[in-house]
């Protein structure tokens, strides 16, 4: 119990008319009092002193009273855990928030500084899009103060409030449109005049947080983006940025990295990058020097450092020569396990302040993700360096604020590992990573005991995921899902590679009751959990197991994969296209049960669709990648048709119109669609005995086929493909041509 229950006083002070003044010394006396004690801030909060100076400031008419209630609710933010705690769960960023909201101008400066650095201190602790979607306004007032303020301290602060205000995807769309001219701006004045390096840094690194990649981009002319564009003249602060790469500061070199890193490509971008690449390199071994062996780095080098790499394996390359991976993995274990035992995720980890070691796990995971993205010995050097061991950590740790990106980072790095086979088979089976994974995709309720294998849970699985998930949009934000939806998705991807037919921990994936979840997966509304989904589905249907491809067709359903194939994502339509494609693969039986399922009708009118989608098109928009994708994968499921039977190439043949896209497709300026349609031709005229020794009435069919692909024009294209740059293309197109004209009856198979 404190000496005397100022919350109390202060409530009667604030009440009475004209009592500002002793509403004010009230608030000085409390600031002397709990300033540097925290055990008066708990007394004090225990004693409902919060919520009494949140609706001082919520109701305060005097700029004083203002100042000195921001002041002491600021306060509270430099306290314990629990102290900590009950401030950010309090609606203290709400009320801060629409105190800045009511300080129009021509507000005090005072009271602006004031709330806007409580504001900060309490957001530090707990970043939220939330704010953002309450107020509309508070992006405009922003804008607003930063195009007018005057003081270097306020600067700062608007530009540190930046990321605390869009710490996902959802904020910085909402934030950026507005923003990017502003930043930009207080950028220039502060490279102009760079007197306080607080501004500089502060402003470069808010900057680098709303600019992405593909903003970058449209800068430079070099595409279109999903969102507003930054400003045409971004590109203009290169020079001065890659200047300051040497600036005194460590954050400003690290916050002139950041931006650089997202402005790439640039005309001389290998050459920036040769100099941001060591410059964050120094910045992390710097950081690993220190007394906690790393673990207070910023996340953003790491973060950058992904960036740089993710795209680029020769700059992946010279980071690992620079001992990155070892570097990284040194990081990543001093901040997940504080020297501990590497089982768990120790206690700072997950309760620093603001989620900073989180956001660290997050950034070197995805760091190490990029680096293991090309080779072989760099995703050994992953697992060499213990760094797996930290991602199943991390897969482990228990939902909580800033736990999902960390989880979705380690699930990456799971996925970069299993394109191992080497790795497949050896260390990934004992790590424990299986099962962690798993239990992400069960979500928060966990994974039952034993497994879960039978058609009877699948249904179970299914209509419980179906209702989690729609629950889950529900609830979230337009922008972005639930985070455990968005755990589940980076898990489903993991998976992909962890149900190939090679790798030995299938069967535990599906004993572990895998096969429900990734149906249930395909069924979801929110389309990058479908997409990984029908992703894990094609895996689990490549290879020569009969019986596996069966099960997963009896979990899936025809009318589900259907449906997949005629899905809004396009992306999404092209891998169900390819699980057919593999369902097909040499399985006579397969094709069969397609066509009993489907009928032979929906299945040629679904795929004369699909090549429909370029081949009606002019050819300049070729190049649309994704529509692309979906074209070869509907010619390779005609490859795989074409390859069973007779009776199945005959079905073929029947359909001239699908015939005629192949055939028109044979002069696409992609070269995988020309060896997949030159692959439909080889398949349509082959036979395995040659047509002299086919059984009586078959001649006259084979016979039939040539003439229909003669009639609608395939030699013409295939003596046009003979002359083809890619000589696979060619080869293959001689094959067919000698195949062509040996069922015409014009020439004699040659003989081996």
């Amino acid at each position: 119990m404190t000496e005397e229950n100022l919350a109390q006083t202060l409530a009667r002070c604030a009440a009475e008319p004209g009592g500002a003044a002793q509403t004010v010394a009230v608030l000085r006396r409390l600031k002397n009092i709990l300033i540097g004690h925290n055990e008066q801030k708990r007394a004090y909060l225990d004693e409902g002193l919060l919520q009494v100076l949140l609706q001082v400031l919520a109701t305060a008419t005097a700029d004083e009273v203002k100042v000195q209630a921001a002041i002491v609710v600021g306060s509270f933010a430099h306290a314990e855990a629990d102290v900590q705690a009950a401030l950010a769960g309090a609606e203290t960023a709400e009320v801060l928030t629409g105190a800045l909201l009511s300080c129009a101008p021509p507000a005090d400066d005072r009271v602006v500084l004031a709330v806007l650095r409580a504001l900060a201190a309490v957001l530090a602790l707990r970043p939220t899009d939330a704010l953002l979607a309450t107020y509309p306004r508070l992006a405009d007032r922003l804008t607003e103060l930063l195009l007018r303020t005057s003081t270097p301290a306020q600067a700062a602060l608007l530009c540190t409030l930046v990321p605390l205000l869009a710490p996902t995807h959802a904020g910085v769309v909402l934030l950026a449109p507005r923003l990017y001219a502003p930043l930009l701006t207080v950028v220039r004045r502060a490279l102009a005049a760079p007197a306080d390096a607080r501004v500089l840094a502060a402003s470069l690194l808010a900057l680098a947080h709303i600019l992405r990649p593909d903003d970058a981009r449209v800068s430079h002319g070099l595409g279109a983006a999903a969102a507003p564009a930054a400003p045409a003249d971004v590109h203009t602060i290169v020079g001065p940025l890659v200047k300051l790469l040497r600036a005194p500061a460590a954050e400003t070199r690290l916050a002139a990295a950041c931006v650089l890193g997202k402005l790439l490509p640039l005309e001389d971008g290998p050459a920036i990058v040769a100099r941001v690449v060591p410059t964050l390199i120094r910045l992390l071994e710097d950081a690993e020097g220190g007394a906690d062996g790393g673990a207070g780095a910023d996340a953003r080098i790491l973060q950058t450092l992904a960036l740089l790499c993710r795209d680029a394996p020769d700059v992946a390359d010279r980071c690992v020569e620079a001992g990155l991976i070892a570097r990284a993995a040194r990081v990543l274990k001093a901040a997940a396990f504080g020297g501990g035992d590497t089982g768990q995720l120790c206690a700072a980890a997950t309760a620093d302040p603001g989620g900073a070691r989180l956001q660290l796990l997050a950034g070197g995971l995805l760091c190490l993700t990029a680096l293991g993205q090309a080779k072989d010995e760099h995703r050994r050097a992953i697992i060499d360096e213990g760094a797996l061991q930290v991602a199943v950590a991390v897969m482990g740790t228990a939902p909580g604020p800033g736990v999902a990106p960390a989880k979705i980072a380690a699930c990456h790095v799971l996925r970069t590992l299993a394109r191992s086979i080497a790795l497949l088979r050896t260390t990934l089976v004992d790590s424990g990573a299986v099962d962690a994974v798993v239990d992400l995709l069960y979500g928060v309720g966990g994974r039952p005991d034993g497994p879960l294998d039978a058609p009877a849970d699948a249904d179970v699985v299914l209509a419980d995921a179906d209702a989690d998930a729609a629950d889950a949009l529900d609830r979230a934000d337009a922008a972005e899902a639930d985070e455990d939806l968005q755990v589940k998705t980076a898990a489903m991807g993991a998976v992909c590679n962890l149900v190939l037919d090679f790798s030995p921990m299938r069967d535990h994936v599906i004993y572990l009751g895998v096969l429900p979840l990734i149906v249930a997966g395909a069924h979801s509304p929110y389309p990058p959990l479908r997409l990984n989904a029908v992703w894990a589905l094609k895996h689990m249907a490549y290879g020569d197991d009969i019986a596996t491809r069966m099960r997963v067709m009896d979990a899936l359903t025809f009318p589900t994969l259907v449906r997949l194939c005629a899905d809004p994502e396009v992306q999404v339509q092209e891998q169900a296209l390819d699980f057919i494609r593999n369902l097909t693969c040499r399985s006579e039986q397969l094709i069969d049960m397609l066509l009993a399922e489907l009928g032979p009708g929906p299945l040629f009118d679904l795929l004369d669709d699909k090549l429909t989608v370029t081949a009606g098109a002019d050819p300049a928009d070729w190049a649309q990648k994704y529509y692309t994708e979906v074209v070869i994968a509907a010619l390779y499921v005609l490859v795989h048709l074409a390859a069973g039977l007779d009776r199945h190439r005959d079905l073929i043949i029947a359909r001239e119109s699908v015939v005629r896209k192949v055939i028109f497709l044979m002069q696409h300026s992609r070269h995988e669609v020309r060896l997949a349609c030159v692959w439909v031709v080889i398949n349509l005229t082959w036979h395995e005995d040659g047509p002299e020794d086919a059984p009586a009435g078959a001649e006259d069919a084979f016979r039939r086929r040539a003439e229909v692909l003669v009639r609608l024009g395939v030699r013409h294209r295939l003596d046009a493909c003979l002359h083809d740059p890619m000589l696979e293309v060619c080869e293959k197109t001689k094959t067919a041509i000698s195949q062509l004209e040996s069922l015409q009856g014009l020439l004699t198979p040659a003989t081996d």
